[in-house]
Order: C-alpha cells, then sequence, then structure tokens
C-alpha cells in the first residue's frame, strides 16, 4: 500500500461509508481550492465567485442571509465580499419587499460577463479532471451524490431552499 492509499481517507480498517465521507469532504475542498486559483487571476475569492454563481440561479436574488447558507459561510463574513462586488458593479442590494429589516441581493448586468468567465474556467476544470473518467460511472457517481443530498435536505429540513 503506498502513502497516498494509507492518508486517513484510505486508512485501512475504516468502513467504506466512513472512507466515503472523508474522500468526499477531500475533494470538496481541493476542488474549491483548484478553482479559486483559477479564478483569483480575475480578482475572485472564492467567497465572491461562490456568491455570483448561487446569485445567477437567482434573477429576483436571494436575501443576503439565504445568500450566506449556500454559500456556506457567515453571514458576517459575506458583507465585505458583497461590499466588494457591489463596488464593483457587480451586484446590487435592495430593500426585501418581504422583510424590512433584510436585503436582497441581485446581480447587475455588468456581472453577466465575468460569470461567463467564471463558467468557462469551471468548464475547463472539470473537463479536465474527468476526461478520462467513463460517463457511466460519472452518472453513476452523481446519482449517488443525488440521493445522499436528497436525504440530507431531508435530515436538515431543507433550511437553504432559495
Amino acid at each position: 500500500m503506498n502513502y497516498e492509499e494509507t492518508k486517513l481517507g484510505g486508512a485501512p480498517g475504516l468502513e467504506s461509508d466512513h472512507r466515503f465521507g472523508l474522500k468526499l469532504a477531500e475533494l470538496s475542498r481541493l476542488w474549491r481550492q483548484a478553482l479559486d486559483a483559477r479564478l483569483r487571476p480575475l480578482g475572485l475569492s472564492q467567497a465572491r465567485w461562490a456568491a455570483l454563481i448561487h446569485l445567477s440561479a437567482y434573477p429576483d436574488g436571494l436575501t443576503q442571509g439565504r445568500l450566506a447558507l449556500r454559500v456556506g459561510i457567515r453571514d458576517s463574513t459575506l458583507v465585505p465580499q458583497l461590499d466588494a462586488l457591489a463596488r464593483d458593479g457587480l451586484i446590487e442590494r435592495r430593500d426585501s419587499p418581504e422583510d424590512r429589516r433584510a436585503k436582497t441581493v441581485r446581480l447587475t448586468p455588468a456581472a453577466l460577463p465575468l460569470l461567463e468567465e467564471i463558467d468557462r474556467v469551471g468548464r475547463e476544470l472539470r473537463q479536465e479532471l474527468t476526461q478520462d473518467i467513463d460517463p457511466q460511472h460519472l452518472d453513476l457517481c452523481l446519482h449517488v451524490f443525488n440521493a445522499i443530498r436528497n436525504r440530507l435536505e431531508g435530515l436538515n429540513g431543507d433550511r437553504d431552499n432559495g
């Protein structure tokens, strides 16, 4: 067994479901690091590109709190990132029509070219990482991920549903 196989995620004696969880967390971290490194030349930190990607799925915007949940950071950590995106003209904040205490964050048209570049960079990375993996294996992997995601949403009460 080589060093890679004996790292914690591949440690002998661990149950498959335990190794799966460790590998999934490791993969998520490595994916974000790789994408972050490729998007950094565009002046984007992980919190900024993640916020833009999540906002692109919600044309009417998201409250800052829901956006923070989706990005996976605290509201207080997200605020300076949103300040920078607003200064760059990529987002706008408006009072929420449902809750006067909340702000809704929306993309501006100026964000669209940057989102296209984020998409291009992400697509290149995905192709690079999956180029020699059988498409059926990827489909099976996605099937497993979706099943686990559905169970997690049930356990968590789907708290960040937009």
